[in-house]
């Protein structure tokens, strides 16, 4: 997505996209990387504000369709 139509598309301006509080028709993944932390801080939809979250809390909060892969082996 172009930079300048990231927060039409999901509700969220770059620097501050988050999977919270996002357009119902954009899909979340979680990459299957971010399970090797006990917590990760995710975007709070501000350029200045990020939300700490375990690995649970994450995938309880954020409902992504799926985790996936996708970095290179």
């Amino acid at each position: 997505i172009p930079f300048d139509q990231v927060a039409d598309r999901n509700g969220h301006i770059p620097g501050a996209v988050t999977p919270f509080a996002i357009k119902s028709d954009v899909k979340v993944y979680l990459d299957v990387s971010l399970k090797r932390f006990e917590t990760v801080f995710a975007a709070g939809g501000s350029t200045n504000s990020t939300i700490e979250l375990s690995i649970d809390e994450l995938e309880n909060y954020a409902h992504p369709l799926d985790w996936v892969d996708v970095g290179k082996d």
